[in-house]
């Protein structure tokens, strides 16, 4: 059969329902046919029909391919020749043709990346290459020279917002003194104002675009420092790039908050004591000064706290403030403080009673230290002894 001119490929975009997918171009084999879904290769999952058929087939899914993605159909054939000639062997017209047919197909195949390619004009006098090396061409970008040749440029692309910049506030003093020159001319100056406009439309287009993509593809940095700096387009410098380190985005951020923190109400020593606001909030200080000053409604709170093990090797199980028990002998404990206390008078709450052991005698008392003992309670003689005891509980408030 004749090779017509087709364009060897379909593209689809799918709803999520469809199942059926026509192809309407001439497929010679099976083989020929590459299925992309969302640029993914598929093998498996669908049937094709019409291999031979000059005006096409179709690709049936098994499951249709979900909503907005994009279903490709393209015939790509490899460039070899397998079929070989004999001497004095039959020439049949259906193995020439279809060699023919191939040797066609491969050419529109060719056709198509043709046509997708940057081209110079048929009277190019020369062919337009670039003969540096890798070395030479490293972070350069491509350009035409005042010839029209093409060559490398000088710079990094990626640079390119520099000279962005610089259009823009070239294009803005322009602006400017257009709007100047042209006051009293209504028509004239709107005119200036739009093409300024416009200007710095693409003038900032041009500048933040570079940014976008080496920004993401730049290596992540989990801890930063103050002298690291993060792009921004000023708004009130004609949306310009500009750059922001670090350490003015934090003390940025503390003056506004700042201001925030100045507004909040600190209850006073005697409202603290009082306990009757329950608008303002207590400063550390308002909480010292009130577990200390005392007066008819005092803060009172238990500034140590433990529960321990006195038999054998003493043993805290839980506790606040204390950092340790010294054991002084059978039956006397000392409850060492971590933070010393404001001071020695505190009250002092003991407990621990498994009859007949029992805690209920107080030694020396500092701010650093309590004593504290416990007895064995004779129910026939009266008398008492120290004895150690297993649950012991300590509390001081102030």
């Amino acid at each position: 059969m004749s090779v017509q001119n087709q364009t060897p490929f379909n593209s689809y975009t799918a709803n999520g329902a469809t199942t059926v997918f026509p192809f309407t171009f001439l497929l010679l084999e099976a083989g020929d046919l590459i299925v992309e879904v969302d640029g993914v290769v598929q093998s498996t999952g669908f049937t094709l029909a019409g291999v031979g058929a000059p005006a096409g087939g179709s690709v049936t899914f098994a499951v249709a391919p979900a909503n907005g993605l994009k279903v490709l159909l393209k015939r790509v054939l490899t460039l070899q020749r397998l079929t070989d000639y004999q001497n004095n062997g039959d020439l049949l017209a259906a193995t020439l043709n279809k060699d023919f047919d191939r040797i066609w197909q491969s050419l529109q195949q060719l056709q198509q990346n043709d046509i997708r390619a940057l081209k110079l004009p048929f009277d190019t006098p020369a062919d337009q290459v670039i003969p540096e090396g890798a070395a030479a061409r490293a972070n350069k970008g491509v350009k035409f020279d005042g010839s029209g040749n093409l060559i490398l440029t000088t710079y990094d692309p990626d640079e390119a917002q520099t000279d962005s910049a610089a259009a823009a506030a070239a294009a803005a003093a322009s602006a400017a003194a257009a709007s100047s020159s042209e006051a009293n001319a209504d028509a004239s100056e709107a005119a200036a104002a739009s093409s300024a406009a416009a200007a710095a439309a693409s003038a900032t287009q041009a500048e933040t675009t570079p940014v976008a993509a080496p920004t993401h593809a730049a290596a992540s940095k989990a801890t930063p420092v103050d002298a690291d700096e993060i792009p921004l387009i000023d708004s009130a410098a004609s949306w310009v790039l500009k750059k922001l380190t670090l350490a003015n985005v934090k003390a940025t951020l503390k003056a506004y908050f700042d201001t925030i923190y100045s507004t909040l109400a600190i209850a006073s020593t005697a409202e603290a004591q009082a306990g009757t606001d329950n608008t303002k909030a207590i400063s550390s200080l308002r909480l010292r000064e009130g577990l200390n000053a005392g007066g008819s409604a005092p803060i009172y709170a238990c500034r140590a706290w433990v529960n321990f093990d006195g038999t054998g090797t003493v043993a805290i199980r839980a506790s606040g403030n204390v950092s340790s028990i010294t054991d002084n002998g059978v039956g006397s404990y000392r409850v060492n403080f971590a933070t010393a206390l404001p001071s020695a008078n505190y009250a002092a709450a003991l407990g621990g009673y498994a009859y007949p052991l029992q805690v209920d005698h107080i030694g020396s008392k500092t701010a650093s230290y309590c004593d504290i003992f416990s007895f064995y309670a004779s129910s026939t003689g009266g008398g008492q002894a120290r004895y150690d005891i297993a649950d012991a509980n300590f509390a001081a408030f102030i």
